[in-house]
């Protein structure tokens, strides 16, 4: 393999990319369907808003294992999460919270 990425590299990389593509179909459906909405043969799955949910948690879950094994620095990853929310506010329309501090 060219990348020189190990196996057990190559698995979590493909596990975030797995989970981001949830999370962007969970998107997708609740910008469709709404936050209440529910596959009506699957009810017991649970709401859009409960998926989603269901969804972040697995990418969290990723995101640490990842943080873990060295791919990526928890330090550097919050202070990007920094930076963004000092500069996300003026990207915003609706997004109250963020108004005052941008």
């Amino acid at each position: 393999m060219y990348s020189n990425l190990k196996d057990a590299e190559i698995e979590r990389l493909a596990k975030l990319a797995e989970e981001c593509g949830e999370i962007i179909q969970m998107v997708g459906k609740t910008l469709v369907h709404g936050w209440g909405s529910f596959h009506p043969r699957f009810p017991e799955e649970g709401t859009n808003r409960e998926k989603l949910e269901k969804e972040i948690g697995g990418l969290a879950c990723v995101i640490d294992m990842m943080i873990a094994a060295g791919d990526v620095s928890e330090n550097s990853i919050m202070l990007a999460n920094d930076q963004k929310t000092q500069t996300i506010g003026k990207y915003l329309h609706h997004q109250e919270v963020y108004e005052e501090s941008n």
